[in-house]
């Protein structure tokens, strides 16, 4: 183990909050050897898909489909946008748990993806999964308040739309890649100002992971029908892809 401590300087003397000598014992608190700790956050309503993202402070947001009832629930601890408060908070009580409900609806939120913007803003995509009227949403917290967008619906696209997302942030602005059971295509949905969204692959487009370094977007898929995993890069609008196996 090793310690912390609250020291205060005063004219370049180390003191206590009394101005007296600094009683490194009574402020010092051991910060135990890092090992896991495990915490039931939702018993009732998680089952299966399910992401995780960290903002800027370390802090976990939990974004994911409520199987009970349907719909989207995000959970996250309290934080004190400090973090040597918070690792104080942390060491003495644990984390506090916080839940709010993003989205509602019967089969509102499967094949969810989760990701964070430099600000600390959540921004994620699922699926509406009602049969034959399937739709791709889009949901974004401004700091406020959810606002949520339709991305892409089973009238324009085909059935099952919104199908294994992985959303991701390019230049700061979120694209979305996906996949569309009726023609076993895979797409992409771009927004800068409105959203944009085309056909990238035919019969791939499962399990789909995707991140971003400077102007180019990696993605990670399988075929639709094989076990061929596949590699591409988005850049400027173009897309190519290469098999891994």
């Amino acid at each position: 183990s090793y310690y912390r401590g609250l020291m205060f300087y005063i004219d370049g003397q180390m003191v206590d909050s009394w101005g007296g000598e600094l009683n490194w014992k009574r402020f010092s608190y051991p910060v135990e050897e890092p090992k896991w700790k495990f915490w039931i956050l939702d018993a009732k309503h998680a089952k299966r898909f399910v992401d995780l993202v960290t903002d800027s402070k370390g802090v976990p947001h939990i974004i994911y489909f409520d199987e009970k009832n349907g719909g989207v629930r995000h959970i996250t601890s309290r934080s004190y946008w400090n973090e040597f408060l918070d690792d104080i908070f942390y060491y003495f009580r644990g984390r506090e748990w916080m839940e709010e409900v993003v989205d509602e609806g019967r089969g509102v939120g499967m094949f969810i993806s989760a990701t964070i913007d430099p600000e600390d803003r959540l921004h994620v995509a699922y699926q509406d999964s009602m049969l034959g009227r399937e739709k791709l949403l889009y949901g974004f917290f401004d700091g406020n308040r959810w606002k949520k967008e339709v991305v892409d619906t089973a009238e324009k696209s085909g059935i099952n739309v919104g199908m294994y997302t992985s959303i991701t942030l390019l230049k700061n602005k979120p694209i979305i890649f996906y996949h569309v059971e009726q023609g076993r295509k895979m797409k992409y949905a771009f927004k800068s100002k409105e959203w944009v969204d085309g056909e990238i692959e035919r019969g791939k487009g499962w399990f789909i992971a995707a991140d971003t370094y400077g102007n180019k977007a990696y993605v990670l898929f399988r075929e639709r029908d094989g076990k061929g995993i596949w590699f591409g890069v988005w850049e400027d609008g173009k897309w190519y892809s290469m098999p891994l196996n």
